[in-house]
């Protein structure tokens, strides 16, 4: 997903989308790329707290070398890095003060990989708070409620994981020392299956939803049901 060069984009919206449409796609829609039933718009958000949780099950997790395959964790606070191994779950995380290199995360999945309910902030020196990493991701990774916010470069890095799911999930003020040339913003990826629904994505630098180019492939992308506001460039944005 590394790119340097970025082609100035033609706007196009698409009802029921409402408010100030900040939507841009560079080209026009792919086959399979579905943008709907959401509200895109630069007027100000309110901030939520995170998603409250039931009870969940497995031992909490705080720092890697307690990272095993095909296990379940619940809570814990961690703040370095977690790479997490495959068939994962973690829920009710909380990870902060993580530093990383260009493309990584606080947080990264292992194959397949599930994220729920997890409060992923204050990472300014780290990438994304989570990043699917290119080469070891092929899928399924869901991400599913919480929220991911202050983080360098990214909120979410879907890089190539196939499919993925991101619901739910309140992405903010992410971006702050990112490239908007780059890799920016609330969430970015080139996945080839793409659910991005009922996500609440706001006042992030950058775009708020960044779809690369190749996304889509044979497969789809969905960006439905979403409230995507005051993101300092593009709401959604999809390059073809």
């Amino acid at each position: 997903m590394r790119r340097s060069r970025r082609s100035r984009p033609a706007f196009r919206t698409w009802t029921p989308l409402v408010g100030r449409v900040a939507a841009a796609l560079i080209g026009s829609a792919m086959p399979g790329m579905v943008i709907a039933a959401g509200v895109v718009s630069a007027a100000p958000s309110v901030l939520r707290a995170p998603t409250s949780i039931a009870a969940c099950a497995g031992p909490p997790l705080t720092r890697q070398s307690q990272v095993h395959a095909n296990t379940s964790y619940c809570g814990g606070r961690a703040t370095s890095q977690i790479r997490l191994a495959n068939g994962d779950t973690w829920e009710g995380g909380e990870v902060t003060g993580v530093s990383t290199g260009s493309q990584e995360g606080a947080v990264e999945c292992g194959t397949p990989c599930t994220l729920l309910n997890m409060d992923i902030h204050d990472n300014p020196n780290a990438f994304a708070g989570i990043y699917a990493s290119m080469a070891k991701v092929i899928g399924p990774v869901t991400i599913s409620g919480g929220r991911v916010t202050n983080n360098g470069s990214l909120g979410i890095g879907g890089s190539v994981a196939d499919p993925l799911t991101v619901r739910g999930v309140e992405i903010d003020h992410n971006g702050a020392t990112g490239s908007c040339v780059f890799e920016a913003g609330g969430f970015k990826g080139i996945n080839h299956h793409l659910r991005f629904t009922g996500n609440n994505v706001h006042d992030n630098n950058c775009p708020g939803v960044w779809v690369d180019v190749g996304a889509g492939g044979n497969g789809s992308v969905e960006i439905d049901h979403n409230t995507i506001t005051n993101n300092a460039n593009e709401g959604i944005m999809y390059e073809v």
